[in-house]
């Protein structure tokens, strides 16, 4: 019983082949909440990655604020925050290929 409930909550989340787009397990509400949450937050701040993006490398380059005072520079926190990100990237793409093609499937090339 719990088991049938907590699928079918699965399938609207993740999408499966009968609900909202027959046949393509890839669409499912999740990916329509993310896309709206992404259009709608970069309209509510009218475009603010486009419009500071120059500003944004002039910081970087420049900022040794954090230095001075026994910190990090602002590359330096960019830097961390992306090897943060990637090495979570790289341990959740062998678990998903694990599990979806067995240990082989880490070296296949």
């Amino acid at each position: 019983m719990v088991n049938s409930i907590v699928n079918y909550g699965v399938s609207i989340i993740w999408g499966n082949n009968d609900w909202l787009i027959a046949s393509n397990p890839w669409y499912g509400l999740l990916m329509f909440v993310l896309i709206g949450a992404g259009l709608y937050f970069t309209i509510a701040t009218r475009f603010i990655q486009f419009r500071h993006f120059g500003h944004m490398w002039q910081l970087l380059r420049v900022s040794n604020q954090g230095r001075k005072d026994g910190g990090i520079s602002s590359f330096e926190a960019l830097m961390t925050s992306l090897a943060a990100r990637v090495g979570t990237g790289n341990l959740a793409g062998v678990a998903i290929a694990i599990y979806l093609g067995g240990p082989g499937a880490v070296f296949w090339m």
